[in-house]
């Protein structure tokens, strides 16, 4: 009889063993999973908050004082006189007012896009052809910015924004 009592002990023992084995692994793998679900989500909002991020940007470049400068920019640019339209040279150390506040947008732009905050390829979609464009205009004001800057630092700070 006590033979077959510890033997029952024994058994029970080791069922409670592995119940208790088996739970905890399910708990490790419940941990697992909501780990895995928690960065999805965490990928997920970050991915909401670049389109945020880059309809905030879109709004601010619709917006009419945004407008009214590139405007400006573009009648202090081309030779109304000319049949051509053609584009007025500029001093590259005196450019327009409005290089200025342009390129200040597109630093915005360049230094959150840097920093992960927006998308390139969004950046590019939206404003690749603005971009463009300005860049082929403004370079000659950004080579002069490059050559008067006067430390190594700013020179590098001012390449990179020029890429």
């Amino acid at each position: 009889m006590e033979e077959n009592r510890n033997s029952r002990k024994a058994i029970l023992t080791s069922i409670l063993n592995w119940v208790t084995a088996l739970s905890s692994l399910a708990i490790a793998l419940v941990g697992i999973f909501a780990l895995v679900i928690a960065q999805k989500q965490i990928v997920e909002m970050h991915d909401e908050a670049k389109i945020q991020h880059l309809t905030a940007f879109v709004d601010k470049f619709d917006s009419p004082e945004q407008a009214t400068i590139r405007r400006n920019l573009a009648l202090k640019r081309v030779d109304q006189t000319s049949k051509s339209k053609r584009l007025r040279q500029y001093e590259p150390g005196t450019p327009p007012v409005e290089f200025d506040e342009e390129l200040g947008f597109c630093n915005d732009l360049g230094l959150l896009t840097e920093h992960g905050y927006l998308d390139r390829h969004d950046v590019w979609s939206a404003f690749g052809q603005w971009l463009f464009y300005l860049y082929g205009d403004a370079r000659p004001y950004l080579d002069n910015l490059i050559s008067q800057a006067d430390t190594a630092s700013a020179r590098i700070s001012w390449r990179a924004f020029a890429r």
